[in-house]
């Protein structure tokens, strides 16, 4: 529906930024590739994404999301004079998602030497990247560290994704353990991660 929209109002009138930017958002949870791209040429042709974090991030986002890293890494080095904490976790985010452990850590690092304080969305896409990458003590460390280290109180979704990194890793008395100790109350996320890992074993 976004994307019909939009070819409408490119017929009578020059889409604004947050039109261009709810349009990428669309493409990127409807994996359009094509359709995304489209938007992007419109956004280069006008010389936008250089001076505008919402359509540069939004940019970032739809390509992190269709696994195109190769053209999010490029959008991301394009913003180095003003990325925000919103265009490193896309990228975090993005790298975790195709499995690229490395690079996923390599990002959350050099975010944090470039003074870019990570935020509680930061963790989940660090967090849910060692979960599918089965990097149980990395997401431990990570999980603790959140607190006394940077100032995040890690809530329920945190502690579902450290659930489910144990899981995936066949963990099931940890993961346990883990709803057991956990301060906030487990939703039905966690239970779900919980009961899968049971029924594998």
């Amino acid at each position: 529906m976004a994307l019909e929209t939009f070819a409408r109002m490119r017929c009578r009138t020059q889409p604004d930024t947050w039109a261009m930017a709810a349009v990428l958002v669309a493409c990127g949870q409807a994996v359009a590739r094509e359709a995304g791209r489209s938007v992007h040429g419109e956004i280069h042709r006008r010389e936008e994404a250089a001076k505008c974090p919402i359509l540069a991030n939004s940019l970032l986002d739809f390509y992190a999301k269709c696994g195109a890293m190769d053209c999010a890494q490029r959008v991301f080095d394009s913003i180095a004079d003003w990325r925000d904490v919103v265009a490193w976790n896309c990228l975090i985010a993005g790298y975790g998602r195709l499995g690229d452990s490395g690079k996923a850590t390599e990002a959350f690092g050099r975010m944090r030497e470039e003074g870019v304080r990570p935020s509680a969305i930061t963790f989940v896409s660090v967090l849910t990247m060692c979960s599918h990458c089965g990097l149980v003590e990395e997401g431990r460390k990570c999980l603790e560290s959140m607190a006394p280290k940077f100032g995040v109180h890690p809530t329920v979704q945190h502690y579902t994704c450290m659930v489910d990194l144990l899981a995936r890793a066949d963990r099931v008395e940890d993961a346990v353990s883990t709803v057991d100790a956990m301060p906030c109350y487990p939703d039905e996320v966690t239970w779900t991660a919980v009961m899968g890992a049971k029924a594998r074993v």
